[in-house]
């Protein structure tokens, strides 16, 4: 009797390098959100310090197509060329986490070199 499978066999290292990779695609993009978030309350912050003139009238639909240009604004810095660093630097401390620490090399090798045995 022969069996013939119809699905091809997949190992399972290449399911947990897909895997792998789309948990590293999903945390670069949760980084990259944070940052966004990060720089759209820094220019609230900073927006807040601008005097108003007085010039127009402030009302609530003011505020809140301001808080959109604002988020918009921050997600196309943190988009565009790595944005001002913050996903990238939070990418690596938190893939430090995932992995472990990296143990530093030693600066002397424990294992003895030199041929004189000196016994």
């Amino acid at each position: 009797m022969r069996i013939n499978n119809a699905l091809p066999v997949v190992s399972l290292s290449r399911i947990d390098a897909a895997a792998s990779a789309g948990r590293e695609e999903k945390l670069r993009a949760a980084c990259r959100e944070f940052e966004a978030l990060f720089m759209q309350q820094m220019l609230k912050g900073m927006r807040a310090t601008i005097p108003q003139s007085g010039l127009l009238e402030k009302d609530a639909s003011h505020d809140m197509y301001t808080d959109l240009l604002d988020a918009q604004v921050a997600r196309g810095v943190a988009e565009q060329h790595g944005g001002m660093g913050i996903a990238n630097a939070l990418y690596r401390q938190l893939q430090k986490l995932e992995h472990g620490p990296v143990s530093p090399l030693p600066k002397e090798s424990p294992i003895r070199t030199d041929r004189s045995g000196g016994g």
